[in-house]
């Protein structure tokens, strides 16, 4: 943005993800000077362009790059791990966090986009499940850049799963679909460290112990029931004080995104279905069981592979920080025929046996 008030310019640089406005005051020949950062023009050009000296040049250049609205591209050849993520990098950029005022700087964490990044890269992620919606976590999650994994499914890689699940092919069949995530893992990235876990997790404990130098936990299982796991995982995620996404499935038309869970910060599951029974109980509603929830529903990989993202991009905010987590306190449902999607917010219950100050009987 520019406005111009006499020989003075005045440019306010937006930065567009968190909308702040930084405001420098420019002469006429700075403000020209800003025209021709474009990327595309060096240093000696700029000086020709403009006449003025390289010293000055240099002088707005610092000024700029100090506030964090200007990068220099050095030609420099670029690593392997550079190349692979350089869009990924630029998008992060957006959400670094600029230079300000001592006093403003104090009370705001600078995270560039290369820390960024290498905290994907030190994050090791726990999926349980790897069917429709965890393959395509796990896919995710991978090309994003995460470094390590702990990857948990008891189950080999069937027909019936290449119609939505992603990295099988026919090949695969029959082969357990843990080891043969990880074998792609490493088709990609060579670096990719991955922890096989060929197991039903069903008790808290094997939870635990499962997740005890995982960065976050990811939920994807739905046998034998998606609640009874959601529970043992956030009961784990509180007893080791790790993040733990609680992702959820479909049901005809509709997709459940389900919440992310901070121990400390956020509600957990039992607030959530707390919340949800209380919701049924107000508008009179009963639960009616008709079939049984382990029995397999029909779905497309494309349902598979959307509702799978929103959880893949809300992991990269929890392990990134890069922005705050969507779905704190919250979980949602996408209506496929509309594309409308519908939050449900709920809040941590001092009386929670889990998350609660006053810690008592669930009710």
């Amino acid at each position: 943005m520019h406005r111009q008030q006499g020989d003075a310019h005045e440019v306010n640089f937006l930065f567009n993800a968190s909308s702040v406005i930084l405001p420098f005051e420019l002469n006429a020949a700075a403000f020209q000077c800003l025209r021709l950062f474009d990327g595309q023009h060096s240093l000696t050009e700029i000086e020709a362009a403009t006449g003025l000296p390289k010293a000055e040049i240099k002088k707005i250049v610092s000024a700029l790059q100090k506030a964090k609205v200007l990068s220099i591209k050095r030609k420099t050849r670029a690593t392997v791990e550079e190349s692979r993520f350089a869009t990924q990098l630029n998008f992060l950029a957006e959400f670094e966090t600029p230079k300000l005022s001592r006093e403003e700087m104090q009370r705001r964490l600078k995270t560039s986009r290369e820390e960024m990044q290498r905290r994907l890269k030190t994050s090791r992620v726990m999926i349980i499940g790897l069917g429709g919606i965890g393959t395509w976590v796990a896919q995710g999650l991978m090309l994003a850049g995460v470094g390590q994994f702990t990857l948990v499914d008891p189950d080999v890689v069937e027909l019936a799963n290449l119609n939505r699940q992603c990295m099988f092919t026919l090949a695969d069949i029959g082969k357990p679909k843990a080891a043969t995530i990880a074998s792609k893992f490493t088709q990609i990235d060579a670096c990719v460290r991955t922890k096989i876990l060929q197991m039903k997790i069903l008790k808290k404990d094997e939870c635990v112990n499962a997740a005890q130098d995982a960065t976050l936990i990811i939920n994807c299982a739905d046998e034998p029931h998606t609640d009874m796991l959601n529970r043992l995982v956030t009961e784990a995620g509180h007893t080791l004080g790790i993040p733990h996404i609680l992702c959820g499935g479909y049901d005809g038309h509709l997709s459940f995104i389900g919440p992310t869970i901070i121990p400390g910060k956020s509600a957990c599951w039992y607030c959530y279905e707390h919340a949800l029974d209380q919701q049924l109980d107000h508008a009179g509603y009963e639960h009616l069981v008709i079939t049984p929830s382990h029995i397999q529903g029909g779905n497309i990989g494309a349902i598979s592979a959307i509702t799978a993202n929103y959880h893949v991009l809300e992991a990269i905010k929890v392990l990134t920080g890069f922005a705050t987590p969507t779905m704190l306190n919250r979980a949602a449902e996408l209506d496929f025929l509309t594309f409308g999607i519908h939050f449900r917010t709920f809040k941590k219950r001092r009386s929670c046996i889990l998350c609660g100050s006053k810690k008592g009987k669930k009710s």
